[in-house]
């Protein structure tokens, strides 16, 4: 099951006008049932809020290989370049 799914799942069982957890009669239960309510929502938003920084953070190591990538290519050229004009020799 993927994450939104999950989430998804989760939303459904907790939407107070469709869940029959929310019709419970005994206050106590009830009070259960809302507690958990709070929590799972909690769970949920901190969960997004992961994932989230998850991918962002994925896209900054991509963006910083890419960087490093392209300093070593000019440093390649430099020295194939200096190879050329005689000041490097093998």
């Amino acid at each position: 099951m993927t994450h939104e799914n999950l989430i998804m799942c989760t939303e459904k069982i907790l939407d107070p006008e469709t869940s029959k957890l929310f019709a419970i009669s005994d206050p106590g239960l009830r009070n259960l049932g809302l507690f958990l309510h709070v929590s799972c929502s909690k769970f949920i938003s901190n969960f997004i809020i992961f994932r989230k920084l998850q991918s962002d953070l994925k896209t900054t190591k991509v963006e910083e290989m890419k960087v490093q990538l392209e300093t070593c290519y000019k440093e390649i050229l430099r020295l194939s370049t200096a190879k050329q004009a005689g000041a490097i020799t093998a």
